[in-house]
């Protein structure tokens, strides 16, 4: 296996975050950092799989601030990269999120990225911002 740059591991990253929301129905992210940052930390600290090597070590005061994870998708050639102004796709590269998390994120399991974004929801949900 070949070592991953750290910004291989942030693209990873927001793709296989933004596969697992897609594959669990959300369209609509906040993108703000702002709205985005406390959620995702939330759900970073929960998710099982943030310590693993292929994992960017996100925090803040890290290299790897987790605005960095949005901002490493827009600036990429991602199915994903126009999700603030087009929502996020339900079909990345003609696939089923599902799908293209086998295919594309296969460094974890896809239940595994599924299970960080549903962490985000839960605490996005606890912070009021959605219904």
């Amino acid at each position: 296996m070949t070592r991953m740059t750290k910004p291989q591991k942030l693209l990873l990253l927001a793709n296989g975050f933004l596969a697992g929301l897609a594959d669990l129905g959300v369209q609509d992210l906040p993108s703000s950092n702002m709205a985005f940052e406390l959620p995702f930390m939330q759900a970073w600290r929960r998710w099982y799989h943030s310590t693993n090597a292929v994992m960017p070590p996100v925090g803040y005061g890290t290299t790897c601030q987790p605005r960095d994870i949005l901002h490493r998708v827009r600036r990429s050639t991602s199915p994903f990269k126009d999700f603030v102004n087009e929502g996020i796709t339900d079909s990345p590269y003609g696939l089923t999120p599902r799908e293209f998390l086998e295919i594309h994120c296969d460094e974890l399991p896809a239940d595994a990225w599924v299970d960080l974004a549903s962490l985000f929801l839960n605490a996005l949900k606890g912070e009021a911002r959605i219904p």
